[in-house]
């Protein structure tokens, strides 16, 4: 079944990305939502947040934030 609601943004100025945000809603076997956001600067990731909410065999929760810079993880 496809997506009921997809969204994808990418925030960036120049030619240096700053940021990806993705918003996913599913019906079916599908999770109904999904929520990633990624924060860089250049080719250099500063963190990433996660939020994923499915309903089944899947969690109803889970939050998820990693923060690094480059590609040493801070926390």
């Amino acid at each position: 079944m496809s997506p009921l609601r997809s969204l994808h943004r990418e925030v960036s100025i120049g030619k240096s990305p700053l940021g990806s945000l993705r918003w996913e809603v599913s019906v079916g076997k599908s999770p109904l939502g999904s929520l990633q956001w990624e924060v860089s600067i250049g080719k250099s990731p500063l963190g990433s947040l996660r939020w994923e909410v499915s309903v089944g065999k899947s969690p109803l929760g889970s939050l998820h934030w990693e923060a690094s810079v480059g590609m040493s993880p801070l926390g």
